[in-house]
């Protein structure tokens, strides 16, 4: 008599050829992305070993290499373990549907036997039924080997799954939120409070370099225009870009969040913003030599006005679509390469240009990147998706720039 197991049965009931093509499908597709983010992490290696200078780069060409690694070991599991799963599954799965056929043909052969079996006697003709008992006797053959075949499958299967470390090791989701924040890093939402009581709701950005074992990282401001007020920070500009992935920051993003928008005007504000800065630097070994400063429309303005009244503090400060009203000589000390759209409608030009020429008249070094036929929302995004050329005459994007540039010491230009 024979007899399919229920385990294979619900076996080929469950994995269908069908779900296991998808599967392998999906499987090749995801071996494909692998790879092109091993492609991508080994270019971005090789931007930081050929661009970035830190006493700590051989530490960070280090987590490159062991991302790399990790990559590909999840790839070996991928193309190695999965895909033999795969493959033995779908073996199985037609043996168990040519299982069924055989069962199907053997029934209807011993119908035809049981049939024909009067009619042979009376004829004395047993050709019908020697013929029925040969197919049954070899499809019963095929399905015992075959059945001893798929149970042996059925069992091995079994044994790679429960044996597969890397599902547990590199698939979990823990993981591969790691895996994406050491690529590109996420902003988390913090909450800072000054000596004076005064509160700064902010998202930072640190790359997975920024830890203990790591000095000298620069750290970026940024500060959003009136339209981000609330809650809108990270919906446009850097930070927004950042956190879609379309520029990598080597260095520590912190975004202010403003309620109302008008506490980037107030000197309490500006001094919890500068003891901010100094607490991420003395957790993440931050370097105090490279603090730069960006700003949209009113963050540029207020940022003028900051530094203005911390005139020794910033190394480097990047003014968006914004004009200056604060002291021209406490801005000197600071490099500036503000953008500005020639047709910005909100905020003049003349105005931009104007604030660049008298920081420069003052000693400063301040330069003015001309956006032709930009407006006034369209260049926050812009300036920092392009390269530009600097007054050294070197393409480069402006948030790389800003990290190039130190701070001065004793009114020494760097």
């Amino acid at each position: 008599m024979l007899i399919i197991s229920d385990e294979l049965k619900n076996f080929k009931e469950v994995v269908t050829t069908e779900a296991v093509e998808q599967m392998n499908s999906k499987t090749n597709a995801l071996t494909e992305n692998l790879t092109s983010l091993t492609n991508s992490c080994t270019i971005a290696e090789d931007g930081f070993s050929a661009y970035y200078s830190s006493e700590n780069k051989n530490t960070i060409l280090n987590k490159f290499s062991n991302i790399n690694e990790i990559l590909k070991t999840i790839s070996t599991s991928i193309s190695s373990d999965l895909q033999s799963i795969l493959s033995k599954s779908l073996e199985l799965t037609n043996n168990v549907t040519e299982l069924m056929r055989l069962f199907k043909e053997v029934s209807t052969q011993d119908g035809i036997r049981s049939t024909e079996l009067g009619k042979a006697l009376e004829d004395r003709d047993n050709t019908v039924i020697s013929e029925a008992n040969r197919i049954i006797s070899d499809d019963t053959r095929k399905f015992n080997e075959l059945k001893t075949t798929s149970e042996n499958l059925l069992i091995e299967l079994k044994s790679m799954d429960a044996n597969l470390d890397f599902v547990s090791k590199y698939t979990s989701n823990d993981y591969l939120a790691y895996l994406d924040a050491l690529q590109y890093g996420t902003f988390e939402k913090k909450t800072f409070v000054s000596s004076e009581g005064v509160k700064v709701s902010y998202y930072i950005y640190i790359p997975d370099y920024g830890s203990a074992s790591v000095e000298k990282i620069p750290v970026h401001m940024y500060l959003h225009g009136s339209g981000e007020s609330g809650d809108g920070v990270l919906s446009c500009g850097l930070p927004k870009m950042i956190n879609d992935k379309s520029i990598i920051s080597e260095g520590i993003v912190i975004c202010p969040q403003a309620v109302q928008g008008n506490e980037f005007y107030h000197t309490d504000y500006h001094n919890a913003l500068i003891e901010l800065i100094d607490s991420v630097i003395e957790e993440k070994n931050g370097d105090p030599d490279k603090i730069s400063l960006s700003g949209h429309s009113t963050g540029a303005i207020c940022g003028y006005r900051m530094i203005a009244k911390h005139p020794d503090y910033f190394s480097a400060f990047v003014p968006i679509s914004g004009y200056c009203d604060a002291d021209i000589n406490g801005l000197t000390d600071t490099a500036i390469w503000a953008f500005h759209g020639s047709e910005d409608a909100r905020i003049s030009y003349v105005d931009a240009n104007n604030a660049v020429r008298k920081i420069n008249n003052a000693g400063g070094n301040a330069s003015l990147y001309t956006l032709q036929g930009k407006g006034h929302a369209y260049v926050q995004d812009y300036t920092f998706e392009n390269e530009f050329e600097d007054s050294e005459g070197e393409m480069i994007n402006p948030l790389s720039w800003a990290y190039k540039q130190k701070r001065k010491k004793n009114n020494e230009k760097v």
